[in-house]
């Protein structure tokens, strides 16, 4: 499956966590995550829009979230270690 990092940083700040943490450094390290766990970034390459773009455009870019961002591809059974690792790094836990 594919998963957007921007996705991933809307799915962060709903939590109401990392509010000092820069989407920028939030960003990269999602993506360091994801590629040490091995998970390419999607062969389509370049950015694409993030699935709450539409929906929610205004208000994610008055809060500094980006547009677009880079999708990875991820087998869906490792979505659990790979929100385990990122909440291993932010010092959270995900509910």
């Amino acid at each position: 499956m594919k998963i957007s990092s921007d996705w991933v940083v809307y799915y962060v700040r709903s939590c109401g966590v990392c509010k000092d943490v820069h989407n920028t450094t939030l960003g990269l390290q999602i993506k360091e995550v994801l590629s040490g766990m091995g998970c390419p970034q999607s062969p389509e390459g370049g950015r694409v829009r993030s699935p709450f773009y539409n929906k929610m455009h205004e208000e994610m870019t008055e809060a500094g979230f980006a547009n677009s961002g880079f999708t990875y591809d991820i087998e869906m059974l490792r979505l659990p270690e790979f929100f385990k690792k990122l909440s291993d790094w932010l010092g959270v836990r995900f509910e």
